[in-house]
């Protein structure tokens, strides 16, 4: 049984676009958990208005772009490269 590409790799640039269903919804589920989180740190976060907050929000950004970055590249059909157009 193969795994069904969920990511594939953009034509012109590097990068992925979702190829389904589940491409969108992890996609969704992302920008959700992303703006979520930068919510709540904002809200209930005990760090003093100054340099911490953002650097705790970067870090925030920075952890869950990596968590859906791995999760992409372990969902993508071909090889993820710079691409001029099709070939």
């Amino acid at each position: 049984m193969s795994k069904r590409a969920w990511f594939v790799p953009k034509s012109h640039g590097i990068g992925y676009s979702p190829a389904g269903w589940e491409g969108w919804f992890a996609t969704a589920l992302f920008i959700l958990i992303l703006v979520g989180g930068i919510k709540a740190i904002q809200a209930f976060a005990p760090i003093p208005p100054g340099p911490w907050r953002p650097v705790t929000v970067l870090a925030w950004v920075a952890l869950t772009g990596g968590i859906f970055l791995l999760v992409a590249r372990s969902r993508t059909e071909g090889e993820v490269r710079w691409r001029w157009g099709r070939e």
